[in-house]
This record gives structure tokens, C-alpha cells and sequence, in this order.
């Protein structure tokens, strides 16, 4: 056995192999215990940089044991071959991790793809004998896999894009199944175009999040600041401290009722509209039970518009970005990317946002740092929700098993649907849906139907660089990586092609 941890009874509980992490402050307990270990007869593996710490104080006395072997982490899997048999391995995929568990005479393996990036075929080598099975998890479907066994080696050969991942599970008890590999031959390949009808499922939103702020009795209004640094300096005022915040924004074209303002706890405020006052009873929740609706529908104008909420500054009033929703695009201008981390891209937009008209269809894009079809871009910089993409296409008769796939999905889930059908949803890669028995001959239908987050709306709109590994309360207010541009993700996809392919 082997333990990535030096924590344990160590040799008392069988284990062969102990490897001590990289950099740590070990336990004067500990240190005793890999001794007696090593002592036993057992491997003490230390991956560099070894540790130089007892109790957490720098010694002048050996940590580890005399025969203690540093290794380094992209070595550890070729060391731990010469020392154990394996139990399951991916020859050169590193980036495929395994994790197994035996469930009565079953063994069950997960391996997954970690890489972002790359993926390709691989053979998967498994200790022992027996029925090889493939579970898919999204769907039940259990189907056998034809595989190689001598030696007590089970070896399948299995595709592994970006972060794709197979459940397997290995039936000891019962012979392997003898089963033809088959091949499929490729008969069309169809690229659908890169315009396509566009609808939502909801309403679009303007996220507005740097007010003017007037504290007081003072007469004129602050420069547009960031809405938790306005909180900060009205909070500084105290309690009791009279307080207006004044969002604008613009209107090309004024869209079509209803239109909403978005706000938290809209009955602590007066609010006026383009000097109008308007009712702070809501209407509703959006999003959010917290979202409250104000119907603000008869105020809005072509030009710039004018939103004042003011009140009482108390000791639970938390101040917050308000939103405008309704059936409206919003005009922006991407700077550029901005970066890529960990599979996600941001891109840069300018301030200066605009509600126009919505769009009823996208165009794909040919540029090379760009998705073919990205919403965000189009009009619904700060969407959350779902949109709809169709395309009629007309395909001759086709023999086989037709599969359509979307290259390079930017959003949470996608359903697709042909000629009405519902055909299959995808949530990651490879992004591919069987849709043979929506297709017909002639003109089809095809719908994608992208299901987004809240990601555009809410933010962190201001980090430059983007939110990287997770996301916390200090990325809405980073002052050291501070942008007044916006970082948003792309929301859409590179395109999409149909294969028709026979046995």
C-alpha cells in the first residue's frame, strides 16, 4: 500500500510506501514513527522540498530517516512503478488521475482528464481480470467494453479530451465479455453557418454599480464612485445620516414596457426616476428573493436617465448595485482579452454601456482571438439566464448515426433540440449530442438553448485579470487589482458541426 500522508501507524498497518508532502513541519511524534517505519523495512519517499522542521522549529537534527528518497512530483509516478505494483495506471497521461474502490468482487474506477487543455487516446491499464463495463452517470446507460487481458492486466483504450472523464467497473466474478471493436466510417460533415435567430427566457439586465453619492446637507454630488466604496463613506457619516445615490445611464432606443428596477430592500428608499418619483412597493422578486421589483415603465426615456434613491442611513442598511431588466439589448465595446486561467476566459469592456434594442439574431465572429458566437458581446453584457439559438439547415437523406457537437461551449449547460425534439444536454467536454432520431430529410430545425450563470451580472466586475482560482468578498473590493473597465466572460460558442457517420 502506499499513504500520501506521514500521519498514520504507518508499518503496523501495512503500508510499504510513505511519501512525506513538500515543504511541511513534521510532528517530533511523526518523526519517530517514519523512523520506525524505515527501520521495518519500509519506503520513505520525501518530495523535494524535504521537510527541515520539528514542531515548527528549525533543527539541526536529521527530520527524515538516513534512507529516505527525495523525489519530485513529475517523477513520483515512475517511482512508485519500480517500488509497488501497479493498481491502475495511464501510461503517459499524467494529467489522467484514477481513483479506485472495490465494492464487493466489483472494482470501480473514475479517471479523469485534469488538463484544461489537451486530451487525446489513451491506454488505461488495470490490475486484474474480468468484465469490463462503461457507467455513464448523466444517463444509466451500462454498456461492456471490448479490452485486453493477460497477466492479470486489464488494458482498454479510451478517449480523453479536456477534462472528460469515464466510470468503469470491473467484475471479477464473471468472464470478460467478448465484444468486436467497431469502427466508424465518416459519410458527411456539415459546419452550420454562423448566423443564427436569437431568443431569451428571460429578461436582459444593466448592471449599475458606480453611483454619484450626496451625504447630508451637501449640494453637489460626488464623482461616480464604486457602490461599496459610497456604503463606506456614508457608513463613516454614521447612523442617521441622510444619504442619495444617483445612477445614470443611456437609452438609444427606448425599449418596450415592462421595465424594471432591480433593488434590495426597495421601502428604505424614496426613489424618483428622471425627477419623477416612483412607488418603492415592489412588484415581485427576479433572480433573487432579495431582487425586488419596481416597475419604473412610465419613466423611461431616449437620452440619458436619471435613478436617485435616497433615505436614512441605519445600522443594518447594506448598499448594493441596482439593475435595470427588461426586453432591451445593451451596446458595449470590448477592449480585448483580458485573460485566460484555468479554462476561463475574461474579456475587457469599456464603461460606457447603453441600452438599445434587443437583438433577434447573432452574427459569428472571424476574428481569431474571439468566439465564433458570443452573446455577452452582442448585446447581453450582463445576461443571466437562458438564450436560444436557431438555425434552419437542409440536409439530404443520411445513413447512419448522425452526431452533432459544440466546439469550445462557454456556458454552464446547453440543450439541444431538432425539429421540436428534445435531444440531449451537455455540461462538458466532448460537448456531443446524438441526434439522429430528430433529423429528417430537407429542412430541420436546430435550437441550442445555452443555460448561463450569474457570473456577468453579479461580478466581480472590477478585478483586473479577472476572478481567478475562486471568488470571495475581497475580489468586489481589491483596490491593488482595481479596473473601472469591466471583466466579463464570453457566453456562446466557437461553432457547430453535424457528423453523420455509418458501422
Amino acid at each position: 500500500m502506499v499513504k500520501l500522508c506521514p500521519f498514520c501507524r504507518l508499518a503496523r498497518w501495512g503500508y510499504r510506501v510513505v511519501i512525506v508532502p513538500p515543504g511541511v513541519t513534521l510532528a517530533e511524534n511523526t518523526v519517530r514513527l517514519l523512523r520506525e517505519f524505515a527501520e521495518a523495512g519500509g519506503v520513505v519517499l520525501a518530495i523535494e522540498p524535504t521537510p527541515t522542521m520539528i514542531n515548527g522549529r528549525p533543527t539541526d537534527t536529521p527530520v527524515l530517516p538516513e534512507t529516505t528518497r527525495p523525489v519530485r512530483t513529475d517523477t513520483l509516478p515512475d517511482v512508485l512503478d519500480e517500488l509497488l505494483p501497479f493498481d491502475v495506471r495511464v501510461p503517459g497521461r499524467p494529467a489522467v488521475w484514477a481513483h479506485h474502490r472495490r465494492i464487493g468482487e466489483a472494482d470501480c474506477y473514475f479517471l479523469a482528464n485534469t488538463d484544461l487543455d489537451n486530451g487525446g487516446v489513451a491506454t488505461v491499464q488495470l490490475r486484474g481480470m474480468g468484465r469490463l463495463e462503461s457507467w455513464d452517470p448523466a444517463t444509466g446507460e451500462v454498456r461492456p467494453l471490448p479490452s485486453h487481458q493477460n497477466d492479470d492486466v486489464t488494458e482498454v483504450v479510451l478517449d480523453f479530451p479536456p477534462l472528460v472523464s469515464h466510470l468503469l467497473v470491473l467484475h471479477r466474478a464473471q468472464p470478460p465479455a467478448v465484444i468486436e471493436p467497431t469502427a466508424e466510417r465518416v459519410v458527411a460533415e456539415v459546419t452550420l453557418g454562423d448566423t443564427w435567430e436569437l431568443a431569451l427566457g428571460g429578461p436582459n439586465a444593466l448592471t449599475l454599480d458606480t453611483p454619484q453619492v450626496r451625504i447630508g446637507d451637501e449640494d453637489d454630488w460626488s464623482k461616480p464612485i464604486p457602490i461599496l466604496d459610497a456604503h463606506g463613506a456614508i457608513a463613516k457619516a454614521g447612523v442617521g445620516t441622510i444619504f442619495a445615490l444617483r445612477f445614470t445611464f443611456d437609452v438609444s432606443v427606448c425599449p418596450a414596457n415592462p421595465i424594471y428596477l432591480i433593488v434590495e430592500s426597495p421601502a428604505r428608499f424614496d426613489i424618483t426616476v428622471n425627477g419623477q418619483p416612483v412607488s418603492s412597493d415592489d412588484v415581485g422578486w427576479w433572480t433573487d428573493i432579495s431582487f425586488r421589483k419596481v416597475d419604473v415603465s412610465a419613466v423611461i426615456q431616449a437620452g440619458r436617465n436619471e435613478i436617485v434613491l435616497s433615505g436614512e442611513f441605519t445600522g443594518d442598511t447594506e448598499l448594493e448595485s441596482v439593475y435595470l431588466i427588461g426586453d432591451f439589448g445593451v451596446t458595449e465595446r470590448r477592449v480585448g482579452e483580458e485573460n485566460r486561467y484555468n479554462g476561463q476566459v475574461f474579456d475587457r469592456y469599456a464603461p460606457d454601456f447603453r441600452v438599445t434594442d434587443l437583438p433577434d439574431r447573432v452574427r459569428g465572429s472571424n476574428k481569431p482571438d474571439r468566439l465564433s458566437v458570443d452573446l455577452t458581446a452582442q448585446g447581453l453584457a450582463f445576461f443571466a439566464g437562458r438564450a436560444t439559438l436557431r438555425q434552419i439547415i437542409t440536409l439530404p437523406a443520411l445513413d447512419g448515426r448522425t452526431v452533432l457537437e459544440i466546439h469550445n461551449l462557454r456556458a454552464a449547460v446547453a440543450h439541444v433540440r431538432v425539429n421540436g425534439q428534445q435531444m440531449g444536454t451537455v455540461a462538458w467536454p466532448p460537448h456531443r449530442v446524438d441526434i439522429t432520431e430528430g433529423l429528417r430529410t430537407g429542412e430541420n430545425v436546430v435550437e441550442i438553448e445555452l443555460v448561463g450563470t450569474l457570473r456577468n451580472l453579479l461580478g466581480p466586475h472590477h478585478r483586473a485579470g479577472g476572478d481567478l482560482a475562486w471568488t470571495g468578498p475581497g475580489d468586489f473590493r481589491d483596490k491593488s487589482h482595481w479596473t473601472d473597465d469591466y471583466i466579463l466572460v464570453p457566453f456562446g460558442f466557437d461553432r457547430v458541426t453535424l457528423r453523420a457517420s455509418e458501422s
